[in-house]
């Protein structure tokens, strides 16, 4: 999401600046399409050939930086997502914001918190009312330790606040604090979203939380009553495994 502010000092020029236009880009589009059907080798050599074409290098640096990515050479996708935002237009727009976000989670999957950190600051800095920002902030501090954990309390209290009905992000700041071995923080988020949400929350919402708070008997009522609803595929998979789970 930019670089020089890893340190500390926002160098917007850098960091969160915009790319050119998909439009009319055979080589880009073509790697881009390979992404979206998984195939990371093919994505590569089609923005390979396009950089030798001199198609847009902001672009072609963002797509090569996706696939690294998605093939587990984190190294190799931090160093294209630089690139590309050393290419942008000077243009801050959401695209910059998207491959800060990947930029961080390159970093995240190489334990770097503290640089993935900065970048989530940077996003701070400009869009103070982004969730999921405050959320893997909250996140990088609690991997990352050095006392920080205060912080990342504030951090997953502000994301909360900004949406308190995204359920599944709470569900993952519980997991977030219990891996981190903050047993009755992670319930207590449960707890309080339960107490919320009643009239808001779905069957299969409710079950979940019931779920990871040890409560079958109500996860089983929940979630079987979820099972019984209309859903797409995807819905009632994750309500038969989950309901097989508890």
């Amino acid at each position: 999401m930019k670089y020089r502010i890893i340190a500390g000092a926002i160098c917007i020029s850098v960091t969160l600046s915009g790319c050119g236009s998909f439009a009319g880009r055979h080589g880009i589009d073509a790697g881009f399409a390979y992404i979206d059907s998984h195939e990371y080798a093919k994505a590569l050599a089609s923005f390979e050939k396009a950089e030798e074409d001199g198609e847009d290098a902001c672009l072609v640096h963002r797509g090569k930086g996706i696939a690294y990515l998605y093939s587990d050479k984190d190294e190799e996708a931090a160093q294209e997502f630089l690139a590309s935002l050393a290419e942008d237009d000077g243009i801050v727009d959401d695209m910059d914001f998207d491959t800060n976000y990947y930029l961080a989670e390159a970093y995240m999957k190489l334990e770097d918190f503290n640089r993935a950190k900065g970048i989530y600051d940077a996003i701070l800095s400009l869009r103070d009312k982004d969730p999921t920002a405050y959320y893997l902030r909250g996140v990088c501090e609690l991997k990352a330790g050095d006392g920080e954990e205060k912080s990342a309390d504030a951090d997953f209290t502000s994301a909360i606040r900004l949406n308190d009905k995204d359920y599944s992000m709470i569900v993952m700041i519980y997991k977030a604090y219990a891996e981190n071995g903050e047993q009755d923080k992670a319930k207590n988020i449960l707890q309080q979203a339960l107490d919320n949400g009643e009239k808001t929350m779905s069957n299969f919402e409710k079950g979940e939380m019931y779920f990871y708070l040890g409560n079958d008997a109500e996860a089983q009522n929940y979630l079987s009553k979820a099972n019984k609803e209309n859903g797409g595929h995807d819905a009632k998979e994750s309500v038969v495994l989950l309901l097989g789970r508890s």
